[in-house]
């Protein structure tokens, strides 16, 4: 194993270049953490924890960690198990009485694994994530929220992230928020176990609570080289181009990986069980592209000591240039497909309250002078959730804003993590897709709210 001062001077030499990533990305600040041999070498800080009053990252900030948590949650889960207190086979309906999803497949079947794994085939949304962060859904109503979801692809067959999986696991953890070094101190004993286990061959390390998150629960694997990031924002960035492998011409190694993304901030770590190691990238925006990935990646290459290592102020440069063209590309998109010289119903016909058959999300519409429709939305009804109304089509309306206005509400400024664009997933009248159906009295509606902007409003009379 490589002395920790070498390695220690390679990441040091690649400040300049990560500095100009955190800038490219328009990311006010990051915290970056190195370990080698299980022992905390390095630590950088780029920039301000408050841009206005240009107050600088430190060791004591705090950081959202978001996704990073889900390896917490499979630990956790995991510790359960080596305890005895329920297998991995063991069916959630036997563990949570309360759970009984509308599929008869993931009522029986569905277990620990399939909640944490991504692949029970459960559908994915993001439509309780409203603007800044707020959950539109309260705990005790999040697992009727659940129990409302349908099964959209076969059962352990297909990987489709989805964090209603970890929101079913979510009494095992309730700390979400941790300091730079909280983290270094965590994924320290992630490694230490990890390189025991898959040295030994078992699951779990004598002397430490974290057991093995097997199965890939909480963590990406990858092998050098090859492409890393594919949880974050970066991948649907750079399409159709593929991501690009890391650690090329080098030895292959191990990667155990994982992302973290949500409005004000952005997140990333990269583990190297063969030498006990990690890179550790905490940042405090959501930018212009997954700047935590690029520099984690950065940083990951210089650890390892790759000679010919990747032109990430190319890549981030990119993918900034595909995210600033996202709100364009949508406008063109909208007028290429709207009907030209209809007219809405009597705006009055349009209004009420409206929830799905769950009970656990509501939209209000209203009337408002104030916008161009007449119509303004509210979901939940609550006035922080408030978006105006644009007449689009017949009975169709868009909610969408100008950019600006998406990003100062903490909305996600992304392109959907999907093949079709996400704003042709509107529902028409009478027919059935994938997303819940919000239909009571009348008059009744769909909507259409992935986990990015939603973009149209569907409106029709039942």
């Amino acid at each position: 194993m490589e002395p920790s001062d070498i390695v220690k001077a390679r990441v040091e030499g690649v400040l300049p270049t990560a500095k100009r990533l955190v800038q490219i990305a328009g990311t006010p600040g990051a915290a970056i953490a190195i370990i080698h041999n299980g022992k905390h070498i390095h630590s950088e800080y780029i920039g301000y924890r408050d841009q206005e009053l240009k107050l600088p990252v430190t060791d004591a900030n705090i950081f959202p960690c978001a996704s990073l948590t889900k390896a917490v949650v499979s630990a956790a889960m995991a510790i359960c198990v080596e305890g005895g207190k329920l297998g991995w086979d063991t069916p959630i309906k036997d563990i949570l009485p309360d759970f009984s999803t509308k599929s008869d497949i993931l009522r029986n079947h569905m277990t620990a694994v399939d909640c944490l794994s991504h692949r029970a085939g459960m559908q994915s949304s993001l439509y309780w994530l409203g603007s800044m962060n707020n959950v539109l859904v309260s705990k005790e109503n999040s697992m009727n929220l659940i129990n409302d979801l349908k099964q959209v692809k076969r059962f352990r067959n297909e990987y489709l992230y989805n964090n209603l999986g970890y929101e079913i696991a979510s009494h095992v953890l309730e700390q979400h928020w941790m300091t730079l070094q909280d983290l270094v101190k965590l994924y320290t004993a992630f490694i230490e176990s990890g390189e025991d286990q898959f040295k030994n061959c078992t699951t779990s390390t004598p002397g430490s609570p974290l057991k093995q998150t097997s199965y890939a629960l909480g963590w990406a694997r990858v092998q050098t080289p090859g492409p890393m990031g594919a949880i974050g924002l970066n991948p649907d960035l750079l399409k159709p181009k593929p991501m690009p492998e890391v650690a090329r011409g080098h030895p292959s190694e191990l990667i155990l990986y994982h992302q973290g993304m949500m409005p004000g901030n952005l997140a990333a770590v990269n583990l190297v069980p063969s030498t006990k190691g990690a890179v550790i990238v905490l940042t405090n925006s959501l930018a212009l592209n997954d700047t935590a990935d690029w520099p984690g990646q950065l940083y990951l290459e210089a650890y390892l000591g790759v000679a010919h290592r990747n032109d990430y102020v190319a890549l981030s440069e990119e993918t900034v240039e595909a995210t600033l063209s996202w709100y364009f590309d949508v406008l063109a998109e909208l007028e290429k497909d709207r009907i030209p010289g209809t007219v809405a119903r009597n705006l009055s016909e349009y209004t009420g309250r409206y929830s799905n058959e769950a009970g656990t999300m509501m939209i209000e519409i209203l009337l408002d002078s104030g916008s161009e429709s007449g119509l303004r939305l509210a979901f939940q009804g609550l006035q922080s959730e408030m978006y105006p109304l644009t007449h689009y089509h017949d009975d169709v309306f868009t909610w969408l804003v100008t950019r600006n206005e998406l990003a100062r509400r903490g909305r996600f400024l992304m392109r959907a993590g999907c093949d079709d664009p996400f704003h042709l997933l509107a529902l028409q009248v009478g027919i059935t897709v994938n997303m819940p159906l919000y239909k009571r009295s009348c008059p009744g509606f769909c909507i259409d709210y992935p986990p990015y902007p939603a973009l149209r409003l569907i409106v029709s009379i039942v």
